[in-house]
């Protein structure tokens, strides 16, 4: 089960949210966006660090705690999309790959009315995306 999706830019800015979860929103979603950016700055960091060879790309894909697991794909334009599953779905990495290449690219990229740096306001991209993310729940 997917709980949460995230998209944020290179310097941490969050471009799009979804919960999954239908909780109650956060009252200041922007104070955990930054804590979840920072926590993965501060992980990729690490993983580079003690990475017994020199790697350009961060080899932290994801990690696990009893409540969740956090999958996460950078990818080479500095985008980063993070998902929060329950803690034991497996490696989405595949999935991340497939939805950036898949659903962002078609119905983000491809857009004219696309900003880059903006949030997300494509309505259709939502909904591809939250259909995608309800199959992986399965």
């Amino acid at each position: 089960m997917v709980y949460e999706f995230y998209i944020f830019n290179n310097v941490g800015n969050c471009l799009f949210y979804l919960n999954l979860r239908g909780a109650t929103p956060d009252k200041n979603p922007q104070d955990k966006q930054k804590l979840i950016f920072g926590m993965l700055h501060t992980m990729k960091s690490m993983c580079k660090k003690f990475s017994p060879q020199a790697v350009s790309v961060s080899p932290f894909t994801s990690y696990v705690t009893d409540s969740y697991k956090l999958h996460i794909l950078e990818t080479s334009s500095g985008l980063n999309f993070v998902m929060f599953t329950h803690p034991d779905m497996m490696d989405q990495t595949h999935s991340l790959k497939w939805i950036y290449s898949t659903i962002y690219c078609t119905f983000v990229i491809r857009n004219p009315f696309y900003e880059p740096k903006k949030m997300i306001t494509s309505v259709v991209f939502k909904q591809k995306l939250e259909e995608y993310l309800l199959t992986l729940a399965r």
